[in-house]
């Protein structure tokens, strides 16, 4: 363990005075009074077993960060077929998924994959006819590595 110490120095000239920060190092002994080290509990191993140790443990959560295959929504204008760029579908707890240049939408929402879910549809130019409630949206299943258009 390094401990740094910076202290200050006065200097004194015609012109000015300022202070120039001096820095120290000094080494801190780790033993405790029990004369044990306080060192981190993974410091005893060897080396290889530590860059396998870290090698598991980010394969492991790479793992587990990957998460679900997305959807694919393809947002196209009902007569001609040609897809609608910046069509906003909003679900019933406030996420917003908005199309691209080529109409497509990327659904990554695991909380919403495989079960039928309202969209509530905004675009300029675009509308969807309203439902008994007058709502006006799509009621979509999305499901993971599928595409859906509508």
């Amino acid at each position: 363990m390094k401990i740094v110490l910076v202290t200050a120095i006065r200097c004194s000239d015609e012109s000015a005075s300022h202070e120039i920060p001096d820095v120290h190092e000094c080494a801190v002994d780790h033993r405790l009074a029990s004369g044990r080290t306080n060192s981190p509990p993974l410091a005893g191993l060897s080396r290889l077993f530590r860059q396998a140790f870290q090698f598991i443990a980010v394969f492991l959560f790479s793992q587990a960060v990957k998460g679900v295959d997305l959807c694919r929504i393809n947002v196209v204008e009902d007569g001609s077929g040609w897809p609608a760029p910046l069509v906003e579908l909003r679900t019933t707890h406030n996420a917003r998924l908005v199309s691209d240049n080529a109409g497509v939408i990327a659904f990554d929402l695991a909380e919403l994959m495989g079960t039928k879910s309202w969209f509530f549809v905004e675009g300029h130019g675009y509308e969807v006819p309203q439902d008994g409630f007058g709502n006006r949206g799509v009621r979509l299943k999305p499901m993971p590595g599928k595409r859906l258009t509508y």
